[in-house]
């Protein structure tokens, strides 16, 4: 089987095998429990039955194959054309937005449990906060207008909130808190209520200048995330991390705040690090705030 634009291949997983165009599937083919005979289901939503217990994977692969054959082809080469232009036209919205981009800075940063918790016993989400909104203010001075964070729970939120509440305050520079979601739902596990739960993301929803789905459609892997801080780092020109200054993101591995910092930095964006060391000595009684200095 052949088609344009792409590889075609065949993965198993979990019993089921599914065929790949590129990264799009085509078509899943499993053994029926009802007489245990291949079937399939395809891109379109079709259901079709392929023949019964005896036919080998190979052969109902290759059955899969010819049945979808003629009709994905066309939708593939339609697909191709309008791939196309959709490119070309991004490629002019890209050249268009290179200003955009030179007042455009993203956060990053981890989530509670590597922070202080879902239930912190002091003020430490405040006291970041207060942090990042004074790292605004220092942002803003420098030109900087449109500020792009994740929707995740932790940092991502603590910064969205530092950039609204310093717009409120300062109503008359025209400031933009940008949203980047991952995809459809992305808090369908967490809390109904309390610290970084489904009431804050939804006020967060009605708060934000634009929200920007990288994938408008439900989670499906940690790939999401990536993608989402990937698209927050080509749209912007500094990245604000929260990261500890004693460890080295370049060596972090098992870390989506250290993989988005690498990228930032392959994408020659200046990175500016807020340690949150910072916020344990803000908490320190004066006397030991100020022996530490």
């Amino acid at each position: 089987m052949e088609l344009v634009g792409a590889e075609i291949f065949w993965e198993e997983s979990g019993g089921s095998y599914y065929l790949f165009w590129g990264s799009d599937v085509l078509a899943r083919i499993w053994k029926y429990p009802v007489n245990n005979g291949w079937v399939m289901d395809t891109f379109d939503g079709s259901f079709h039955p392929l023949g019964n217990e005896s036919l080998s994977v190979t052969d109902a692969e290759k059955e899969a194959e010819r049945l979808i054959s003629k009709t994905y082809r066309e939708y593939a080469e339609k697909w191709t054309s309008q791939s196309n232009a959709f490119d070309k036209a991004v490629a002019e919205e890209w050249e268009k937005s290179t200003d955009i981009r030179e007042s455009t800075a993203c956060f990053t940063g981890r989530r509670p449990k590597d922070l202080w918790g879902y239930k912190p016993e002091r003020n430490e989400y405040g006291i970041l906060k207060r942090i990042v909104k004074n790292k605004v203010a220092s942002l803003v001075e420098r030109g900087y207008r449109r500020f792009v964070t994740g929707g995740a729970q932790g940092f991502d939120q603590v910064a969205f909130l530092a950039v609204h509440e310093f717009k409120m305050e300062h109503p008359q520079i025209p400031v933009e808190n940008v949203l980047y979601v991952p995809c459809l739902e992305q808090d369908r596990k967490w809390a109904e209520t309390g610290y970084f739960s489904k009431a804050d993301y939804k006020q967060m929803l009605k708060l934000a200048t634009d929200i920007v789905y990288v994938h408008y459609r439900p989670f499906e892997s940690a790939r999401d995330l990536m993608d989402r801080n990937h698209a927050m780092v080509d749209a912007s020109s500094v990245c604000v991390a929260l990261w500890p200054k004693s460890s080295d993101f370049r060596t972090t591995m098992k870390s989506g705040t250290a993989e988005c910092m690498r990228y930032a930095e392959q994408k020659e964006l200046s990175i500016e690090i807020i340690d949150p060391a910072e916020v344990e000595l803000a908490l320190l009684p004066q006397e030991e705030n100020i022996a530490e200095r």
